[in-house]
């Protein structure tokens, strides 16, 4: 008989990678806040805005993925019962190798994730934005402030040509909210001022 695929330490090696990085990404969304955004709201320097919404919306899917990993580190260790310990993919090397091995894949892991949690974040940010605003017809011309802020978060581009008007359409484009709802302000009542 050949050796084996996946030995016995090859199991525990992913189980013990993928517990370190559910728990790196639990232990990281139990941190609160910044301690620069901190001394910004003491300072009276941030008021408010989307930040403290859109770390919400991060941390939430950090802990969602953290014990994702945790749960397939113990899947995966129930498999490693029973394994030959000779043969697999990690099975001849030495230690060094296998620790050098082990913080490449986590680094690589971690790496991996957080990007994908980036990417559900901000779609989830995206989906909250919309539904709130949709729903209780938020005028986004009587927040530029806070209009500028979603326009960032959301990755639309501010040109130096942008009216407010032009920006507040390029939004409700993006967020797919019809321009002409019940709220939405005349094009008399709507101003054309220079963004700034």
């Amino acid at each position: 008989d050949g050796p084996n695929i996946m030995s016995e330490f090859d199991f525990d090696f992913l189980s013990l990678a993928l517990a370190t990085v559910g728990l790196f990404f639990i232990c990281f969304a139990a941190v609160n806040k910044k301690p620069r955004h901190i001394l910004e709201e003491a300072f009276g320097i941030y008021r408010g805005g989307l930040r403290d919404l859109r770390a919400s919306v991060f941390k939430r899917n950090q802990i969602v993925m953290g014990f994702c990993c945790v749960v397939c580190a113990i899947v995966v260790n129930l498999f490693s019962t029973g394994k030959s310990e000779i043969g697999g993919y990690l099975g001849d090397l030495g230690a060094i190798p296998k620790a050098a091995s082990l913080i490449g894949f986590m680094t690589a892991l971690c790496g991996i994730l957080n990007y994908l949690s980036r990417l559900w974040s901000k779609a989830a940010f995206r989906s909250l934005v919309h539904e709130v605003v949709t729903e209780y017809q938020w005028p986004f011309e009587e927040n530029m402030v806070l209009t500028r802020e979603i326009g960032k978060l959301l990755g639309i581009p501010q040109s130096d040509n942008d009216t407010v008007e032009t920006y507040v359409a390029r939004i409700r484009s993006h967020l797919k909210i019809p321009l002409d709802g019940p709220n939405a302000p005349s094009r008399l009542e709507r101003r054309l001022s220079r963004l700034g």
